[in-house]
């Protein structure tokens, strides 16, 4: 019982503030010192705390918040200070930061009278309401990932300049965008080692302001952007006061899928029966290579994440194979996850499969055997002759073997989700408590147990959800929803949460989208932007483009939730003198914007059973109440950095390129833009041991 005692312990000590108690485990000989790898925010009232808090999270970092009066700070406990509005005392924080070297940040300074002796600046007439990151090497060094050429307006949020008066202790890094940006003249952030024995970063306008929820949730409209900026201003500031070195990871994930792929669709506005052929196939292909080389980061890989209709390949007797063919030879181009054989509803067969009687049956074990199974069997290039087919297909036309994927290895293993399924209008999924009102056109079917059993049969372990419906998603945006016996008659499947944009599935060109915003008031559905003007003229990249500025705020919160599409959306459009799929406008669309404010971390498209794996593994670690230290020697040189928690969990430090820490030692690391992640198991009874090199000082 002893690893119990101390698990409680710890976590007691890591939720209490303050600390005046701290379980570290002996690790090493030479460590006779430590300090944690925690974040303490602090600000005077829960609004202010809302941005640092939303970024700290967005990394899976430990923090904890102190509002209002502050206790003097015993211990080590953090590492890392965030000081988020101009209401808090700053005379405790400072002397716990000289005394541990922890670093801060002060999201909301204003001038005081003590700026020239203690920081080596002085308040100057704010010039011009533009700011961007000087022109110095040292100001490219603070921004970390943060885009160093764009330009913000931050008129809203009440900026100071200053002028560096000592250059010895202050650096500018934020400046007014006037024409000499190498000056000390005007900066709107600087950091400074103080006169006090600190170093402290200071932003000289409200870069704690977003319009977001106490939930991480954007306004309905932000007609500016000061909300995106500070957001990606976090990246910079949370590098800078950790040291490029945390608990968790960074990434920026773009996963679309793209539904129904092998089936037709009736087009919106016209009845058109459509499906996607070779050419779209070849025109995203050429269209993906461009992006790669002329707009993502290094590093990214980008890919569409199809969710296939098996029945597509042959049953269905389409005349035109040609997508079949194309998906053959580019089926490395993508990641594949399954979306049942013939798109039934996993809830309720249709009107004809039940004696007319509309949402009345449901499917039988058999109808799921076939959903499930033959997708799985046609992505392994095994074929199913007519006479093979369960009764409900008994006849149709066989599915000819070695299509698609073909089991080839490659694929199968690096391309594929086996574990991951998406459900057709997202059924299936209603829980057992659910009472609210279903969206237009759904009919609840509550604990579906027989389908969840069949899941479990055939070995799927991740579902997607949507994120409209409340009862698919968790009260902590980091996390999906895992099913329960009482919930769903089975523990353990988890439902990861999707994005579903205002870009109809039945919507092949740019003229329907534009129509949906016309006549059905799609303009007013979206998340958050400016606001609706109904004498608005749309056009088609008009719309695109505000589709995708929607999906900003998400990603620069490092949200991996994938976004919905689907095959209509992959023909071909006029794009900027050539052509892209209308998904591809989409996605381009989303990546140049969130580049206009985060430059240095890639766009990585991760398919779904790995997908899956980073949310269980977050919420697992989350859970566990994972907690850090730094240990040092007897010279205050870092050693090594230990990761407790009250589980088993899989722990993950990272060390940025810019940090003065690295890791001594590399195993089972992953290299990302400009950080490196390592990874160690943890259990109660033994810490993840990373041993590290450099200075803290």
């Amino acid at each position: 019982m002893l690893h119990l005692t101390l698990c409680i312990l710890a976590v007691a000590n890591a939720l209490a503030l303050p600390a005046n108690q701290t379980f570290e485990p002996s690790i090493a000989n030479n460590v006779v010192s430590s300090i944690r790898l925690r974040t303490l925010i602090v600000g005077s009232t829960s609004d202010a705390v809302i941005l640092p808090e939303n970024v700290v999270q967005g990394y899976g970092a430990p923090y904890d918040i102190i509002l209002g009066s502050q206790p003097p700070l015993d211990g080590d406990d953090w590492h890392s200070i965030v000081v988020a509005d101009s209401g808090v005392n700053n005379t405790w924080v400072r002397e716990y930061a000289a005394r541990t070297h922890a670093r801060i940040v002060f999201l909301q300074s204003v001038e005081d009278a003590q700026d020239a002796e203690l920081l080596g600046v002085d308040s100057v007439p704010t010039p011009i309401s533009n700011v961007t990151v000087a022109d110095t090497d040292s100001a490219r060094y603070l921004a970390g990932v943060f885009n160093t050429t764009s330009s913000w307006n931050v008129s809203e949020i009440a900026p100071m300049a200053v002028s560096v008066l000592n250059t010895s202790i202050a650096t500018p890094y934020l400046v007014f965008d006037n024409a000499n940006k190498t000056a000390d003249l005007s900066a709107a952030a600087f950091v400074t080692n103080t006169t006090l024995g600190t170093q402290e970063m200071h932003f000289r306008f409200r870069a704690n302001e977003a319009a977001l929820t106490a939930d991480f949730e954007p306004f309905y409209t932000l007609p500016t952007e000061f909300t995106q900026m500070n957001l990606a201003l976090g990246h910079s500031w949370f590098e800078w006061v950790t040291r490029g070195v945390f608990l968790g990871y960074r990434r920026l994930t773009l996963n679309i899928h793209v539904d129904d792929w092998f089936i037709n669709s009736a087009i919106r506005y016209t009845d058109e029966i459509y499906r996607i052929n070779s050419s779209d196939v070849e025109t995203y292909v050429e269209w993906r290579k461009n992006f790669h080389d002329n707009v993502l980061p290094t590093g990214s890989e980008f890919k569409l994440e199809p969710a296939y209709n098996g029945a597509g390949l042959g049953m269905t007797g389409y005349n035109d194979t040609s997508l079949n063919e194309a998906t053959y030879t580019y089926a490395d181009e993508f990641n594949w996850v399954s979306h049942t054989w013939s798109h039934m509803n996993m809830d309720w067969l249709e009107d004809w499969q039940c004696d007319g009687q509309h949402k009345v049956c449901h499917p039988l074990p058999e109808h799921y055997d076939a959903e499930l199974g033959y997708n799985q069997k046609v992505a392994r290039g095994e074929g199913i002759a007519s006479d093979e087919y369960i009764e409900l297909y008994y006849g149709e036309d066989a599915t000819p073997p070695h299509q698609f994927l073909d089991n080839r290895t490659e694929l199968m293993q690096y391309h594929y989700s086996v574990k991951s399924l998406v459900t057709p209008e997202i059924s299936g999924l209603w829980p057992a408590s659910y009472n609210g009102t279903p969206p237009t056109g759904r009919v609840p079917y509550l604990k579906n147990t027989l389908f969840f059993s069949k899941l479990v049969e055939y070995g799927i372990e991740n579902v997607v959800g949507d994120n409209s419906r409340p009862e698919l998603n968790n009260e902590l945006m980091y996390h999906g929803v895992f099913s329960t016996v009482e919930e769903y008659g089975y523990d353990g499947i988890l439902i990861v949460p999707r994005w579903s944009p205002n870009i109809p599935f039945n919507c092949k060109t740019l003229e329907c989208a534009v129509q949906f915003y016309d006549t059905e008031g799609a303009c007013s559905w979206t998340t958050y932007g400016p606001a609706c003007d109904p004498d608005k003229v749309w056009d088609g990249p008009g719309v695109i483009n505000r589709e995708a500025k929607a999906s900003t705020i998400p990603l620069l919160q490092q949200r991996w939730d994938p976004y919905m599409f689907h095959q209509s959306n992959v023909h071909a459009q006029p794009y900027r003198g050539g052509f892209a799929p209308l998904v591809g406008q989409f996605v381009q669309e989303v990546a140049e914007d969130v580049l206009r404010y985060i430059t240095g971390l890639p766009f990585v498209s991760i398919k779904m059973d790995d997908l899956a794996v980073m949310y269980r593994e977050r919420m697992t670690r989350d859970d566990a109440k994972q907690y850090g230290t730094l240990q040092m020697n007897a010279a205050g040189e870092p050693v090594s950095v230990s990761v407790s928690g009250c589980e088993d969990f899989n722990s993950v430090v990272t060390i940025t390129t810019n940090s003065p820490l690295s890791f001594a030692e590399q195993v089972n690391v992953t290299l990302y833009g400009t950080d490196v992640s390592a990874f160690k198991l943890v259990t109660p009874d033994q810490p993840a041991v990373f041993n590290v090199t450099g200075s803290i000082i």
